[in-house]
C-alpha cells in the first residue's frame, strides 16, 4: 500500500511540474523593439597652453516615447550610427580640428532575433604635447548616412526552446 501511495504522489508531482513548465512556455510573447540612437562627437579641441578652435556640435533631439517597457526582448531592431571625428588636443601649441567624415554602414549579417546596425566612424583625431594637433580624415567608402531597418519576425524554428 505504501508503494502505491509513493508512486501516486510521484506521478502527481511529475504531472504538476510538466503542467507548470508548459504554461510558462505557452505564455511567451514575442515583442519587437526598434532602437535608434545616432551619436555624433566631432570638432572638439583641447588645449593646455595654446588655442583650442572647435565648433559646437549640433543638438541631439530624442524622439517622444510611447507605449510601455517590458522585460521580454523577443525581437530587437537597433540602429546606432556613431561618428567620432575631427577632434584635436594639444599642450603648448596651436591645435586644429578637422570635420568628421560621413559614417559608413555596417554589413547586414542577420542576427538571431534582431537587426543591430552600428556604423562607427573614428577618424581625424589628434593629440599633441608642446606642438600642433591636426587631424584629417579620409575614408575609402561610405554611405549617405541613412540607416533603415525592417520588421523582424520568427516562427520559433531552430531556437533553443
Amino acid at each position: 500500500m505504501n508503494v502505491w501511495m509513493k508512486r501516486a504522489l510521484q506521478t502527481g508531482l511529475f504531472t504538476g511540474g510538466l503542467l507548470a513548465v508548459g504554461t510558462g512556455i505557452a505564455s511567451a510573447d514575442e515583442s519587437t523593439i526598434d532602437v535608434t540612437a545616432p551619436v555624433t562627437i566631432t570638432d572638439n579641441a583641447l588645449a593646455v597652453l595654446g588655442t583650442a578652435p572647435g565648433d559646437t556640435p549640433a543638438e541631439i533631439t530624442l524622439p517622444a516615447l510611447s507605449g510601455t517597457a517590458g522585460a521580454d526582448l523577443g525581437a530587437v531592431t537597433a540602429s546606432v550610427p556613431i561618428t567620432v571625428g575631427g577632434n584635436a588636443a594639444d599642450a603648448g601649441g596651436i591645435d586644429v580640428a578637422q570635420p568628421a567624415a560621413a559614417p559608413t554602414a555596417a554589413p547586414d549579417d542577420g542576427g538571431a532575433f534582431g537587426d543591430v546596425d552600428v556604423p562607427v566612424t573614428v577618424c581625424g583625431n589628434a593629440v599633441a604635447v608642446a606642438g600642433d594637433a591636426t587631424g584629417t580624415c579620409t575614408t575609402a567608402a561610405g554611405t549617405d548616412g541613412d540607416t533603415s531597418t525592417g520588421d523582424t519576425s520568427t516562427n520559433g524554428n531552430g531556437t533553443a526552446l
